[in-house]
């Protein structure tokens, strides 16, 4: 009996130093481009977009932080990027298959939303699974992806789709991005920033406060935030998005020049329909 418990503890001290070793070597600067390489090269497996990385500057067991990451879509432009970023990954759930972040952080980001192909946006194709793609003939299982709410900060996002350039600036909030078989699904909660679109500068580029939720499928996306823009009087809006068309309700009480620019840009954009009543 004691010869087991000897063996039991010798095992479990083995173990110990093993893994303690293990972390030690990740965190050192070979290990850390070791798993900013195979990050990259795991993004490249599952999704049709790819990831880089500049550097991984800390890695502590689970937790790590990055510099300088970018996401691009199929064609070589940049969709998102981030100057500092920050995740605690759920390791549990990393050996059943999910990607899942018990807290991460995002600062300085830019969001770049362009026309794509086959009625997407060019997010939407860096995203995509590659199982989605019919070129593609791996039997590979899609990544599933849940993010939890991710902090972001002093983040900018630029919609050019077609149309008016309309830019949302000095974000922060918070964004939960899940992904499974059915497709990628997004929600914004507690988001304020600053307008800068059709109409901003009438009314001195407003700050506003917005939720939405967002769903990506096969046949288009399906988008509804709701925001109001600190104005006087404060001026609720909501914009729809279903299958690469854009709805906005801005209501009976929006500022006339605002609106009337904002009806102009519709009548030059297909895709825009602007409902004032």
């Amino acid at each position: 009996m004691r010869r087991v418990v000897i063996f039991v503890l010798a095992a479990l001290l083995a173990t110990f130093g093993f893994s303690l070793a293990l972390r030690q070597q990740l965190a050192s600067a070979h290990g850390r481009e070791l798993t900013r390489r195979g990050v990259e090269a795991a993004y490249a497996r599952h999704l049709r977009g790819t990831l880089r990385i500049g550097s991984i500057d800390a890695l502590d067991g689970t937790r790590a932080r990055a510099t300088d990451v970018r996401f691009f879509d199929p064609r070589g432009e940049v969709v998102v990027s981030v100057r500092e970023a920050e995740v605690d990954l759920d390791a549990t759930a990393l050996l059943g298959g999910t990607l899942r972040f018990e807290r991460a952080r995002a600062r300085d980001a830019v969001v770049h939303v362009r026309p794509g192909v086959d009625a997407k946006t060019s997010l939407e194709e860096a995203f995509a699974s590659r199982t989605s793609d019919p070129r593609d003939t791996t039997d590979e299982r899609p990544l599933a992806i849940d993010t939890g709410a991710i902090r972001f900060d002093d983040t900018t996002l630029r919609l050019a789709l077609g149309g008016p350039e309309v830019t949302l600036r000095e974000l922060e909030g918070f964004v939960r991005v899940a992904r499974s078989e059915g497709g990628p699904r997004v929600r914004l909660d507690a988001v304020r920033g600053r307008y800068d679109g059709p109409g901003a500068r009438l009314l001195d580029h407003p700050r506003f406060e917005a939720n939405g939720r967002l769903r990506v499928r096969p046949v288009g996306t399906e988008a509804r935030f709701e925001a109001v823009l600190e104005v006087d009087p404060p001026w609720p809006i909501t914009m729809s998005i279903d299958d690469g068309n854009v709805r906005i309700d801005a209501g009976e009480d929006g500022p006339p020049l605002v609106v009337a620019a904002m009806e102009t840009a519709s009548v030059l954009v297909d895709s825009l329909d602007v409902q004032s009543r």
